[in-house]
């Protein structure tokens, strides 16, 4: 690109000439009149950066935060109620007061709870790189 292209960029945008300008300014001036980006997305890098276990706290804390969730898990619990005391009777395979149904809901909670506090951990690290 020409000097003079970028002193007049330079005047129209920064109403500066072109010796005042600093050479990361007249490399920001250039990219923005090729139309490139003159910056780059740091979210985007930092999760290039991110590790498997990162990436699937934050999907699971994604799922488990979300309506979908909470309605098919309202769903399965009336579901297993029903067939446990209707349904299957005197059959049933975890019959009032659902002690296997407890025990799965403690081992969901207690896997769950720390992988949420990892993403949210990760989530609240994000301003620092900013700078914010």
């Amino acid at each position: 690109m020409s000097n003079d292209r970028i002193a007049v960029l330079a005047r129209q945008l920064l109403d500066l000439d072109e010796g005042e300008l600093k050479p990361r300014e007249k490399a920001v001036i250039e990219r923005a009149a090729r139309r490139l980006a003159v910056s780059r997305d740091i979210d985007d890098d930092y999760d290039k950066q991110s590790t498997f276990g990162q990436r699937l706290a934050d999907r699971v804390a994604a799922v488990g935060g979300s309506w979908g969730f909470i309605i098919s898990f309202g769903v399965v619990m009336a579901a297993w109620g029903l067939s446990n005391t209707v349904i299957l009777g005197s059959d049933a395979f975890d019959p009032y007061p659902f002690i296997f149904l407890n025990l799965m809901l403690s081992l969901l909670a207690a896997i769950q709870a720390p992988v949420i506090l990892m993403s949210q951990n990760r989530e609240a690290a994000r301003p620092h790189r900013r700078g914010a």
